[in-house]
């Protein structure tokens, strides 16, 4: 199976089989960002993350434990699974954890920064507006709201956890043992806000809108995180997945999804469609809680 940076098979070693992982050579920094998070789990006996058996750093390929699925269900509760992974996770050390996560936030101040950066890769980038319905002046438009909100952030930093980033179904394990979290291109150090706000936001994760105060209310309280629901931090989050999902609409990323064979004639308006359909979630949203941008 490929995937967007690396290639996934079923190999026999020893008459053992596994899950053999390759990054593309360029990505040694995903390569060693999964990598090192296996090894930290599996070192600290975390639950719920697949023993790594064998890496190869110079072909940046990873053999990892090959698990029995289960058929799909249509209802999955991963959250309990979740909750012990990031709990195993908080209580370590992490001050010589290697890396940082992909676009993390150690402050509130983070996020307006990340959301920055996509806005100029945005610029820098051409779309074909008739077809992916983006272009440059509604990313000004997220950009103005988003500094609207940058004098009501907070400066203080945050304690900081590895994690495993990118957390939702769409990277996820059904065994009978109990579920296991897989894909760890992105992982680092990063905070519970991040953490949090993502997995909820996440569209793969389809988390009811009229559910996400509860969700991420519950979610700090069962870490024992004196936190609450904030809504200026859930706009920029919010717009930061707008700018993320227009980014990834643009004519650049598509030709290299092609160029990789993950985007085909067969599969390129399901991607166009979904995206233009997430980013109009996320536009409603930001309206629903009158914070329209």
């Amino acid at each position: 199976m490929k995937n967007l940076n690396s290639q996934v098979k079923i190999v026999k070693i020893n008459n053992k089989e596994y899950i053999e992982k390759t990054f593309n050579k360029k990505d040694e920094e995903r390569y060693l960002k999964e990598r090192d998070f296996y090894l930290f789990c599996n070192n600290n006996l975390i639950e719920h993350v697949p023993q790594l058996f064998h890496y190869d750093n110079t072909a940046h390929t990873l053999h990892i434990e090959k698990i029995e699925i289960l058929p799909p269900v249509k209802r999955i509760n991963f959250e309990p699974a979740l909750i012990k992974l990031l709990k195993g996770l908080q209580e370590l050390n992490c001050k010589d954890y290697p890396h940082y996560a992909n676009e993390a936030v150690t402050s509130e101040t983070d996020i307006i920064h990340h959301i920055e950066v996509r806005y100029k890769n945005i610029r820098r980038s051409t779309f074909n507006s008739n077809m992916t319905g983006v272009n440059h002046k509604e990313a000004e438009s997220l950009l103005n709201k988003a500094a609207s909100y940058e004098n009501k952030t907070k400066t203080e930093a945050f304690a900081l956890i590895p994690s495993p980033s990118d957390i939702g179904k769409h990277n996820l394990i059904k065994t009978r043992a109990g579920y296991f979290f897989i894909d760890f291109e992105y992982a680092g150090l990063d905070s519970f806000l991040k953490i949090i706000y993502d997995y909820v936001l996440h569209p793969k994760n389809f988390i009811k809108p009229e559910m996400h105060e509860k969700k991420i209310n519950t979610l700090f309280k069962k870490l024992n995180l004196e936190k609450q629901f904030e809504k200026n931090t859930y706009a920029l989050f919010a717009i930061w997945w707008i700018l993320r999902l227009k980014q990834s609409l643009s004519n650049e990323t598509i030709k290299d999804r092609k160029d990789k064979g993950i985007l085909t004639n067969y599969n390129i308006n399901r991607y166009i469609s979904e995206r233009k359909n997430n980013i109009l979630f996320f536009h409603n949203l930001l309206s629903r809680n009158n914070l329209d941008a």
